[in-house]
């Protein structure tokens, strides 16, 4: 521009060149103006310090040196930031009339800020239509009469992207102006909330708008709301409420005031606001009719009848004449097929159950009717803060101490209220799930470290429960004894199995009562190794286990003991930590001497024989052919006889049989004798195969033993064939129970009542708690359990296989139990380790009434042939309802055979990692329908060289090295035409050129200089590319 005014000829010469200009910005304060160039900090100042003359406004300087930047002809500017201060709507006019250009300015983007939204009146026309694609409008107070000629102008109208703020919705805001009854109503319903006037105007203001209501107005309706008057009423009326509960229309008008409500909350999700997520969620009409209930009253309107109003006035259709066809069926949820819906609350957490529960009657019957399994819940109450942890997926409620408020956090959303406690709404929220009476439980942890809080915090835990909740383990953490008088009771006995104790304090008289509880008399395994256990041995008897730290042993308990745990059928083990040493001799006195060779210097091992375990050991010394019996099942589990003798005598006593003896009988089994026979017998195993009393035998010895998979023991000496497990069992129980009698014969004709034989509900309630592959070994027992079991759908939701050259494992549920396959180890006889691991998934993904939500394979071998028998091995005998596959190997043959595996439709997402990609196997994948009708797609490891294979994906994860103008023009032609497509991440392997991204999607947005904006035809949508060294990503887009 300086050198424009040196000449004609270099003012015509320039003025012929175009300008494209990134940014400018025109900001005009009380005292202070400037223009900035944003080209090297180039910045001109009006005012104090700045360029300004005594004769001419500060303002008027800098707006006539604008204007003169503006009257270029040639400027192309990309971005203009416009700034008025308050100053009087008077000078805001004179300022506004100062705008005058002789032709349209190439502008791109306009940011405009004042307090008020006239002067963009007359700003906008000063820019080309259609060029101009961005306006962003940020005012104070909002004039709808300004606000409907500024839609009028062709800049707004061929704009793609506008942002106003405050939200300005023109047709619900002329709606009430042109409606003066529906306004009152709106008044009315806004008085009837009980707030302060000037908290009142200002929300209502902010729903309405600026300019529907003065102040003065506002405040005269809501003195003549406070009188009981209402328009032409002259007689004051009692109760303000019935003027809107009689009048259909008036509660119409009220539903649409909420729905403005509801509209400025959009608004703040839309700005990114995300504290107010959680909040908009539960505001949309459930809420609106909860306000309703709250101001009007719970029998004024129906549910049905505000969702059907909010959402047709949220949609534009404002005519409250409009009438319903009555005799039209209205579907709603509850309307679909039951098993669907059993589907639906089957997939839905606890806490989304409760918000589903809460929406009607019927729901709340159907969803509570839904048994819920939980695998963990924990409930933490410390000094300023609670929480409550689901146990999956990391999702929880955070709780924050506020004086007497409180705020939750809910992963990413949350809220703050009022008036509670942090500590207390948590036992709120921790009650409604336990209240649940279909939810069971497997692990409850609760934590309390509040000693001052604690009877305030369990008089709230304690207080109107409703029913005792079905909690199978409980792990409880407390200052002292008293929180578990408490907290026990809330538990049905029975169901809980499980109690482990952290106490800081212990009390014996509460102790004392405590093991009087039902709950602690049922429960079988008792865990309290933090601190001593203060009291009687004898209340820990009962238990299956116990693992205790305790003061000291006596002789006494030593006697107890041993009397009471030996004739107890349930007991299998305890643990005692002493505070003071043992003394050995008391325990010897009782026990005996420790064994020989089983003993260390800091371990010593006694035996204690049980009762019933005695009266066998006697049975065999006076049955020497049952006791050679059980000494040739001994040697046919092929251990040396240094090896087997210390396992038979920890079996059936130390002074059944001497070593000596033990020795020759091993000898004459090893050369294939046995009693009285001279031809040696060529295997061992005939000789208790075809003799009835000597399986018997071993049984007995299998008895003695107290292995929890004697049958399979059994079987794997013998063989597989010899004897149905229904056999076993009797025998083994038998002689568990004290009968020896091996000549004892069964009534053929006895009636013996099976597992199968139960009702039929609870059957499916065994079949519900089994995992998949307990599902799987309950199939196997017989015909009727494989059709009962395999009839029963399971929606299961992680799978996990891995193999590499050393090792494979199997991970699967919700508490990720894995199973262990090691290359140096046999599991199944000449049957490799990886092979093992992978028929044991097959046999799962053959179930046929399997939903799985995630499957991960992961082959880590660079071994084609194997990952070839691997990837054959694992084919099952039909296509499995898998909702995402995770598949890692080293190339893209897995993924053409795994791929047809899945039930195309139900695969929703493919994940890969793969280390070498072939087009021509890919080119074979891409035509498969499990790939044609996935959503989403994500691969590592390398690139993926087809992209035009993906186009059809909703999102899509690749590594892509070099990204080409022509690559990136297809994705425009094909991806950004695609209705489905919503978002691409590129990890690239090469920088983009950043002429070739301003080539094809222009320059940069305002102050985001690696995003860039890409409007979709005939929408309000867009797409957003973020592009930096290493990334390219593209997102779907509202406006």
């Amino acid at each position: 521009m300086s050198l424009v005014k040196t000449s004609r000829s270099f003012k015509t010469f320039v003025e012929d060149q175009k300008v494209f200009h990134p940014k400018m910005i025109l900001h005009v304060g009380y005292d202070i103006a400037y223009i900035d160039y944003n080209i090297e900090d180039r910045r001109k100042v009006y005012g104090i310090r700045g360029n300004s003359t005594e004769e001419v406004p500060v303002w008027k300087e800098a707006i006539h040196d604008f204007q003169a930047v503006l009257s270029y002809p040639n400027l192309h500017l990309n971005t203009l930031k416009i700034n008025f201060q308050r100053y009087s709507p008077t000078l805001i006019a004179e300022m506004t009339d100062e705008f005058v250009s002789t032709h349209q300015v190439h502008l791109k983007n306009l940011c405009f800020e004042a307090s008020s939204i006239d002067p963009l009146l007359k700003i906008l026309p000063l820019f080309t239509p259609g060029y101009l694609t961005t306006i962003d409008v940020s005012v104070e107070k909002m004039n709808g009469t300004v606000m409907n000629k500024v839609t009028e102008l062709e800049q707004w109208k061929q704009a793609t992207r506008v942002s106003v703020n405050p939200d300005f919705d023109l047709g619900m805001t002329e709606f009430l102006k042109n409606n003066p009854i529906a306004l009152r109503h709106c008044l009315l319903y806004e008085f009837l909330q009980g707030k302060p006037i000037e908290e009142a105007f200002s929300d209502f203001c902010e729903a309405v708008g600026n300019d529907v209501i003065e102040k003065e107005s506002f405040e005269q309706w809501f003195d003549e709301f406070e009188q009981g008057l209402f328009d032409d009423i002259i007689e004051p009326i009692a109760d303000m409420r019935d003027i809107l509960r009689n009048d259909k229309y008036a509660l119409l008008a009220c539903i649409f005031y909420e729905s403005l409500k509801y509209k400025q909350r959009e608004k703040h999700i839309y700005k990114g606001c995300s504290f107010w997520k959680n909040d908009l969620v539960h505001y949309r009409s459930y809420s609106v009719h909860q306000n309703f209930c709250k101001v009007l009253g719970e029998d004024v309107i129906k549910y049905r009848e505000i969702d059907f109003w909010f959402y047709r006035l949220l949609n534009g259709e404002f005519d409250l004449n409009f009438e319903r066809d009555e005799d039209k069926k209205s579907y709603e949820l509850i309307d679909m097929p039951l098993d669907i819906m059993k589907n639906i609350v089957e997939y839905l957490p606890i806490f989304d159950r409760m918000s589903l529960a809460s929406t009607n009657r019927s729901f709340k019957t159907f969803v509570e009717d839904q048994k819920l399994f939980h695998p963990e819940l924990i409930l933490k109450v410390c000094e300023e803060v609670a929480f409550i942890e689901f146990g999956v997926e990391c999702r929880f409620i955070l709780y924050k101490n506020h004086g007497n408020c409180y705020t939750t956090k809910i992963q990413q959303g949350g809220k703050s209220l009022r008036g509670v406690p942090y500590w207390k709404q948590a036992i709120r929220d921790f009650k409604k799930v336990l209240n649940d009476s279909k939810f069971h439980l497997k692990t409850l942890e609760i934590e309390f470290y509040m000693p001052g809080l604690m009877p305030s915090i369990l008089d709230e835990l304690v207080d109107s429960s409703i029913h005792k909740a079905r909690v199978s383990s409980l792990f409880f953490r407390a200052p002292s004894t008293d929180s578990l008088l408490k907290i026990l009771p809330l538990f049905q006995p029975g169901y809980l199995t499980t109690i482990e104790l952290s106490m800081h304090e212990i009390n014996d008289s509460v102790m004392e009562k405590v093991v009087e509880m039902e709950q602690w008399k049922h429960a079988k395994y008792f865990t309290m190794t933090k601190t001593v256990f203060r009291g009687s041995l004898h209340h820990l008897y009962h238990f299956k286990q116990f693992d205790i730290r305790y003061q000291q042993l006596t002789v006494e308990d030593v006697r107890q003991m041993k009397e009471i745990l030996s004739k107890s059928s349930d007991f299998e083990k305890c643990s005692l930590r002493f505070m003071n040493s043992v003394d050995v001799g008391s325990i010897e006195k009782e026990l005996g001497s420790c064994i020989e060779g089983a003993s260390k210097r800091y371990q010593k091992i006694y035996h204690s024989p049980i009762l019933n375990t005695t009266e066998m050991a006697e049975f065999l010394k006076n049955n020497p052919i049952a006791l050679r019996h059980c000494l040739l099942y001994q040697f046919l589990q092929w251990k040396s006889v240094d090896k087997a003798f210390p396992g038979f005598c920890y079996v059936v006593g130390g002074d059944v049989i001497k070593k000596d003896s033990f020795k020759f009988w091993f000898d004459k089994f090893n050369r294939g004798l046995f009693d009285d026979i001279i031809e040696p017998i060529n295997d061992m195993k005939d000789i208790l195969q075809s003799d009835k009393y000597a399986l018997r035998a071993c049984i007995l010895y299998e008895t003695l033993n107290c292995s929890s998979s004697a049958y399979k023991n059994f079987c794997g000496v013998i063989g597989d064939d010899v004897m149905e497990y229904r056999e076993f069992d009797f025998w083994f129980y038998r002689f568990l129970n004290g009968k020896f009698d091996l000549n004892f014969e069964r009534d053929k004709d006895e009636k013996i009542y099976e597992l199968m034989e139960m009702p039929l509900d609870i059957m499916m309630n065994i079949v519900e708690y089994c995992d998949i592959f307990d599902r799987i070994s309950l199939a196997r027992t017989s015909r009727s359990f494989k059709t009962f079991v395999e009839n029963q759908k399971l929606f299961h939701s992680e799978l996990s296989l891995y193999v590499d050259d050393d090792e494979a494992y199997i991970t699967h549920g919700i508490e990720y139990r894995t199973t262990w396959y090691h290359k140096y180890r046999m599991y199944t006889e000449r049957v490799p380790y990886w092979e093992e691991a992978i028929q044991k998934v097959k046999a799962v993904l053959n179930y046929p009434n399997l939903h799985v939500k995630t499957v991960k394979i992961k082959l880590h071998t660079e071994s084609e042939t194997l990952i070839a028998k691997m990837t054959d091995e694992l084919v099952p005998n039909r296509q499995v309802h898998i909702e995402n596959i995770f598949i890692g190997a080293y190339s893209t043959d897995s993924l053409l055979k795994m791929l047809p595996l899945f039930i195309p439709g139900y695969l929703n997402t493919i994940d890969v990692h793969i280390q070498e990609m072939d087009d021509t196997v890919m080119k074979k994948v891409a035509e498969l329908e499990q790939w044609k009708q996935a959503k989403y797609f994500l691969m590592g490891g390398c690139e993926f060289v087809p992209v035009h294979h993906l186009y059809h994906f909703k999102e899509i994860y690749v590594c892509w090295v070099n990204l080409s103008a022509e690559d990136i023009r297809k994705m425009k032609e094909i991806l950004f035409t695609s209705p489905v497509f919503e978002k691409c991440n590129f990890a690239l392997g090469y920088h983009t050129e950043k002429s070739i991204i301003k080539e094809e999607f222009g320059d940069p947005i305002p102050e985001e200089r690696h995003t860039y904006h890409y409007p979709i035809p005939n929408s309000n949508e867009y797409f957003e590319i973020y592009v930096r060294s290493w990334t390219f990503e593209v997102t779907r887009k509202c406006k």
